[in-house]
């Protein structure tokens, strides 16, 4: 998170920056803000917020629906914001943590001073949720609002000493998985949080059905699944990483930097050297060849994951690169994705949590033993270290400890799919 906190630190200095340099303001403190008569110079910022003439804004964003008169908060998230349009006005798409912590420091101010309704969201780019591929990625030309009367204020007794401000308070990205400390489970009998036992036969039969029902096709041997069956977990670096040296046009730095797979009890790693599109163009034709290796002549090949994020990442990865889909069409279309997730779900009814740590800890007592807890913290983990390689230019990734940690825990994933698939398949 350390590395998430100094990028959105900076995000919200460029921004800050962008605004003082281009209308000649001086930075006060609140009071001063709004005894000075002749105010349309002057900015307060503090933590993530800026509060903004609002005849700076209109003149910024080319805009002349907000009062003349009065004042707007701006916040910087460091985040890519979903907006929904509508009789060309843009309206953020806000989730429930990031619009708590808003509330928070709007009610500071919505009763106290003359603030606009509408507060301003400058995301690092924004994204139409009817159409995700229509994204703006200039963080400072759009101007996108969310009307904060959609907020209650009624029993808010909020203070500044209660709810500090922070660089980092709206950054509400759940990437943290939370692991149960409920271990009492057993591998004779299954007992759910409703309180309910299920045998292992019940399970096994559950388990076989709604895998059937999911692959739905005709000529589907259950018996010999596991022959033309891959385990894969990827590893990814989303956008969320930026050197700013595009200002104000945000990068997608997105790379594909590992996939794993276990086929039987064989575990396979394919890692990049660096973060770069050249090394993730060359993993991913190396797990195709160790597919079609697999693929032998069956008409599908069965790739296991747990929930769609590993599939959407393939997807996209394989988007970039024009070639290799139409080098590797035929494997590619010939691959069948199982979401592991979704067939457990089905069989085992009532867990209070469904994440992979969650399951095989209830299932059979196993914690991961890595210092990677999660895929968060790969990311972050990778992210600094190839900034390192980028000053050294000696080494590589795979050299470095912290890899072979990351790689340590992508084998405990996808070891653990084979596992739970194992549990059911032959019970």
């Amino acid at each position: 998170m350390d590395l998430i906190a100094q990028r959105s630190r900076i995000f919200k200095r460029l921004v800050k920056s962008d605004f003082m340099r281009s209308f000649d303001l001086k930075n006060v403190n609140i009071q001063k803000l709004f005894s000075n008569t002749n105010c349309k110079n002057l900015i307060y910022s503090k933590g993530n917020y800026l509060l903004v003439h609002n005849s700076i804004l209109n003149d910024k964003f080319k805009q002349t629906i907000l009062k003349k008169d009065c004042y707007s908060l701006v916040f910087i998230l460091y985040k890519n914001i979903n907006y929904i349009k509508k009789d060309e006005k843009y309206t953020a798409r806000l989730d429930s943590t990031c619009k708590r912590n808003i509330k928070r420091i709007v009610s500071k101010y919505i009763h106290k001073y003359e603030v606009n309704d509408d507060i301003i969201i400058i995301g690092r780019k924004y994204i139409d949720v009817k159409d995700s591929n229509d994204k703006n990625m200039n963080c400072m030309s759009m101007f996108c609002t969310y009307n904060v009367r959609k907020f209650n204020f009624k029993n808010d007794t909020l203070s500044d000493d209660k709810y500090p401000d922070d660089t980092n308070s709206t950054l509400s990205d759940d990437t943290n998985s939370t692991l149960s400390d409920d271990t009492n489970s057993t591998l004779s009998d299954a007992t759910l949080s409703n309180g309910k036992n299920i045998t292992k036969s019940v399970m096994r039969r559950k388990f076989l059905n709604n895998l059937e029902n999911f692959i739905n096709d005709d000529n589907f041997k259950i018996r010999s699944i596991l022959d033309y069956s891959i385990f894969f977990d990827t590893e990814y670096t989303n956008d969320i990483y930026d050197d700013f040296k595009s200002f104000p046009i945000s990068k997608d730095s997105s790379i594909l930097f590992m996939i794993g797979v276990t086929c039987k009890t064989n575990y396979k790693n394919y890692t990049v050297k660096k973060l770069c599109q050249n090394d993730e163009k060359e993993i991913l034709q190396q797990f195709l060849n160790f597919i079609i290796s697999k693929q032998k002549n069956q008409k599908s090949i069965y790739l296991f994951h747990w929930s769609n994020a590993d599939k959407y990442i393939l997807d996209k990865t394989l988007s970039r690169y024009p070639d290799i889909q139409e080098n590797y069409k035929n494997v590619i279309d010939s691959i069948k994705y199982i979401d592991l997730l979704k067939i457990v779900k089905q069989t085992l009814t009532g867990l209070p949590s469904y994440s992979l740590k969650y399951v095989c800890k209830y299932l059979f007592n196993k914690e991961y033993e890595t210092d990677c807890k999660n895929g968060f913290d790969a990311m972050c983990y990778i992210i600094q270290s190839n900034n390192k390689l980028d000053r050294t230019k000696k080494q590589t990734l795979s050299d470095l400890e912290v890899t072979k940690d990351i790689i340590a825990y992508n084998k405990m994933d996808t070891v653990l799919l084979y596992d739970i698939f194992n549990y059911f398949f032959k019970n």
